[in-house]
């Protein structure tokens, strides 16, 4: 096998806590992330020459060694103490970046498996999910696929029932939000609500949307919505549109909405994507494989 294509999903955070801080910085968290049918396209070739060569389609994406899939395959360079295998990546980017639907993660996950794949590594799926953690928290999680329970630093995955019914309206504003930022200004102890994480997984399990719907909560909307205006402005805007529920996704800034049929959805779509070019009307996906 010389060539191959894979998609590389986005994911929702239908639920977002955080539980606690731990010693080295980093918080521990309780979420529920949902893969969602929006996905970049990436080709992966064999090339002769030993290198890492990066191309794509969005100019605020890095071709060097910034770029998180160059890492993952770096990450799995160290891990089995081999020299790089020459390999072209071409990456067609649709999902916005710097937005909280977890882009990178993806890439990085779809490209450790692809390089797996393209070499005949012979790397279990626990080991790529190893490697996984340590170039992102959310790597991970692209290895399950489908929806999870994260706990942890987001890498503790337990698959549950994912988001089935209904349609999502995702809209990114045109700005970029660091994760890092957000988690860094979140005063941990001042949080006063936490979601019903427990609620969440429950609401999933019967297909109960309206439910779900009730249960969207994230801990960071309070750091994010306050910070950016433009991010509460849009969930205003989906929140008096007739959304079952809606909720900004991640660290932010984008702001996804629940809507019960096609219509619904297709409507507020339209209105968005007046307004805001990165809008999306797209479902759930769990599949919970690559294609």
């Amino acid at each position: 096998m010389e060539k191959i294509v894979r998609k590389a999903r986005a994911k929702i955070n239908l639920s977002l806590d955080i539980i606690g801080k731990r010693d080295d910085g980093y918080h521990e968290v309780d979420m529920i992330m949902q893969e969602i049918d929006l996905y970049d396209l990436l080709t992966f070739e064999k090339i002769n020459d030993n290198e890492i060569v990066i191309e794509c389609n969005n100019r605020y994406v890095p071709e060097d060694s910034r770029n998180i899939v160059y890492k993952a395959i770096v990450g799995v360079n160290k891990y089995l103490n081999i020299e790089n295998r020459g390999i072209k990546i071409i990456i067609e980017k649709n999902i916005p970046v710097a937005a909280g639907l977890g882009g990178g993660s993806s890439n990085a996950a779809t490209a450790i498996e692809a390089y797996n794949e393209l070499y005949t590594l012979n790397l279990k799926k626990e080991e790529m999910m190893e490697i996984g953690k340590t170039v992102g928290a959310d790597v991970p999680f692209f290895f399950e696929g489908g929806c999870c329970r994260a706990r942890g630093i987001g890498e503790i995955l337990t698959p549950i029932k994912g988001l089935e019914n209904g349609w999502i309206v995702i809209c990114k504003p045109n700005i970029a939000v660091s994760t890092k930022e957000v988690y860094k200004a979140l005063n941990y102890p001042m949080i006063l609500s936490h979601p019903d994480v427990d609620g969440m997984v429950e609401a999933l399990e019967k297909k109960d949307l309206l439910m779900v719907s009730k249960k969207l909560e994230n801990v960071l909307e309070q750091v994010t919505l306050r910070k950016y205006k433009i991010v509460e402005s849009i969930k205003e805007k989906i929140s008096n549109s007739n959304a079952t529920g809606v909720l900004m996704s991640g660290s932010g800034p984008t702001v996804f909405g629940l809507f019960k049929d096609y219509k619904s959805g297709n409507k507020m779509y339209k209105k968005l994507s007046n307004i805001y070019s990165e809008t999306y009307l797209t479902k759930g996906f769990n599949g919970g494989t690559y294609e």
